[in-house]
This record gives C-alpha cells, structure tokens and sequence, in this order.
C-alpha cells in the first residue's frame, strides 16, 4: 500500500473555521476541506502547511499545535496520511486563493462543513481539535529529523554554530527596526537560524534559507522545541525566488560570509534581483561584506579562535587578487580528526556592489560599517548596504 503524504490546517476565528471550496477529483460537486495538500519532496511538514495555507487562502499560517495523523481512502480510491496542525492567520485581512484549483474560501461552523466534507479525515480532525487536542509541535521533530539527516561532514559545528557566533543584538535591532510585527522577513544565509527564530518570537512572519543540511536541522530542531513557526528553504542564494514560491518580504538579510561566497558580479546582480522580485513594494534587502582593502594582494590574516564544548575552530583569510580572497576553516572536534574547508570569497567595495543593487532595480543608502550602524570608512573590517525596492 503506498500512502501519498498530505498536511492539513485547522484555524479557528470566534467560533468558525477556514474552510476550502473545491472538487475532490472523481466527483463534480463542490466539497469544503480544510486548507490542505501535498508534501512536496524534501520538504518539512511545518514548511508545507504554511505553504499550502498561504496558496489556498493567500493567508499566513502560524503553527500553533500538533493535533493529529489521520489515514484515509478518498474517494479518487489513493489512500493518503494527513497530518493535521492548529493555527492562526493575521486578524483583518480577508482570504483570497493563489490557486486556481480552489472555488472559494468561507469560515464555517462544524455543522456547515459536515453537509459536504472532503473526506472522513476533514472532520476527524476538526472533532480531535473541538475536543481539546493541542499537542506541542516537537511531536513531529523526530519525524522530521529523519526525512532531513544532518549527514554532511560539518553537523558536529552544526551544533555548536550559536555558541560559537551567537546572535548579535545589533543584527537583531537592525531586522526588527525595519520590519515591524506581523511583516514577512526572509534571512539568505540562516546556518542554524539563530535570527529567523527570533523574529517569530517576536511577531515576525520568518523564514530562513541555507543550502546546508546539517545547519537547516539544527535549525528547525530548534524553532520546534521553542515552539515556533519559521518557514525554512533549503537553496543557494541563487535559487531564491525559486525555493520561496509565492511569497513576498517586507524584508529581506543576507549577512556575515554569506554573499561573498558569489565569485562573480553576474552572480551578485542575480541574488539582488531575484531578491527585488520578491520583495514587497517599499521592501528593503540588507547585505553585507567583510572590507579588507587595507591588506596587500598576497598577506593573509588569522581571525580570532573561537571555542565551544565540542571543539574549536580557526580561521585564515588570504588575498589573492583585488577581486578574490582565499578563506580557510578549520574545525577540530573534540576527541576527533579535524576537518578543513577551503572556499574563496569575492572581495568587493560597497561602492561596487551598491551600483549592482541600483541594476537590480533597488535603491541602496549610504554603506554602514556594521549593523550597529557606524558609518563607513575605508579603515572599517566591514560594510553593510540597505537598499529598498520602489
């Protein structure tokens, strides 16, 4: 028997419930479902509701509750396991579909939506939930953890990532001073998701991206036992729009190592305007780099060793040429091998990267030293650019 894995949401408002219009797919009569669909491959389930909600209502979906599995033939004869979560949308803002396949949106009572329900399943979980049924969202955490293994050789740092480069206050005044409560923030460059999680804890609509595995499984691991809702995209930088699909940002970051890692100004003018293309009107993307103009072609520097419980990492930034710098990591755990990453970084003047941003369609302020908001000198270690999309 093959079980087709489906997510579904249960939202209350004063008494009524989100429900769908649509068709079931072997009959012609309209039937009400819960915002609900398909998983898709390599995606996690928080991921999935909060995508399906969004496409079917046009609503931001917040995870609230884990109520429950439910096994189900449907009436097309495929057998489906739906994983029902409870939730919220923001007050004051009507539903309206993204997807064409859905016929309408209501808010309904139980007896409503029991004259033409989907399947057995819609109300099963609506019954779990009107019984009292709030289990925490770190039920699921095991499931989710096995469909996303933290394989790659750098899971060990993965673990240790926030005592090693904790959450700055600054970078996290930055992001909440130019995105106010309920706005929808994206961070290109996660790791382990330190800032998106504490935007959600904070009325953000978050979501973070990072195209290594190990990192992203810290990440949702910790947003579950925190119990909050971030949306994570598992891409590079230049598969942005892409990963997001329909959504849109009031902001966007892109900060530390992260952009640097796009050798080439083409690669720089793709990230800024696929980042542009998905912010909303008005909508800012903040990026930064490290600023080494002062160090000759050919020297290298040594940045600081830091250290956690489970080991210690060093770090060496050589200058190749005017436009690329070698960066070498090394992570010795605990009690095992080290291991060694060598990549190379663009080096590139705020001016440089600002012109890029205005090709891109963005209008970038005076570069700032750091998030703390210095302003610029040629002496700084580093820049920082906020540009907004008109």
């Amino acid at each position: 028997m093959a079980w087709s894995l489906t997510v579904a949401a249960v939202i209350e408002r004063q008494g009524r419930f989100l429900f769908v219009e649509e068709t079931d797919g072997a009959r012609p009569e309209r039937v009400f479902n819960q915002p609900a669909g398909h998983v898709d491959p390599g995606e996690d389930l928080l991921a999935a509701v909060i995508r399906e909600t969004r496409e079917e209502t046009g609503l931001e979906f917040r995870p609230e509750a884990f109520v429950g599995i439910y096994l189900v033939r449907a009436a097309n004869g495929r057998d489906y396991a739906r994983v029902c979560f409870a939730g919220s949308v923001p007050e004051g803002i009507e539903p309206a579909p993204e997807d064409p396949v859905i016929l309408a949106c209501a808010w309904l009572t139980r007896e409503e939506a029991a004259l033409r329900p989907r399947s057995s399943a819609v109300l099963a979980c609506l019954d779990d939930y009107l019984g009292g049924r709030r289990l925490p969202l770190a039920c699921v955490q095991n499931f989710l953890d096995d469909r996303r293994p933290a394989d790659s050789p750098w899971a060990p740092l993965a673990a240790g990532w926030e005592e090693l480069f904790p959450l700055r206050q600054p970078r996290l005044d930055l992001a909440l001073g130019l995105a106010g409560p309920g706005c929808r923030c994206l961070d290109a460059g996660c790791a382990t998701g330190s800032l998106p999680r504490a935007l959600a804890a904070r009325g953000r609509l978050a979501h973070g991206l990072d195209l290594d595995p190990a990192f992203l499984a810290v990440a949702r691991r910790r947003a579950l036992q925190e119990g909050l809702a971030v949306t994570w995209h598992e891409a590079n930088l230049l598969d942005l729009a892409a990963s997001v699909g329909s959504a849109r940002f009031q902001l966007i970051t892109c900060l530390g190592q992260t952009l640097p890692h796009l050798l080439e100004d083409a690669q720089w003018l793709a990230f800024f305007t696929q980042a542009r293309d998905v912010l909303e009107p008005g909508g800012r993307l903040v990026v930064q780099a490290v600023h080494d103009a002062a160090l000759p072609d050919g020297h290298s520097r040594e940045l600081p060793v830091v250290s956690w419980a489970g080991g210690t990492l060093e770090r060496r930034r050589h200058m190749i040429s005017a436009t690329l710098a070698g960066f070498e990591t090394v992570f010795r755990p605990a009690g095992g091998a080290p291991v060694t990453h060598q990549a190379r970084h663009r080096r590139m003047a705020p001016a440089a990267a600002a012109e890029l941003l205005v090709q891109a369609g963005l209008r970038p302020g005076p570069p700032l030293a750091d998030e703390a908001g210095h302003p610029f000198q040629e002496t700084s270690g580093g820049w920082l650019l906020v540009a907004q999309r008109p």
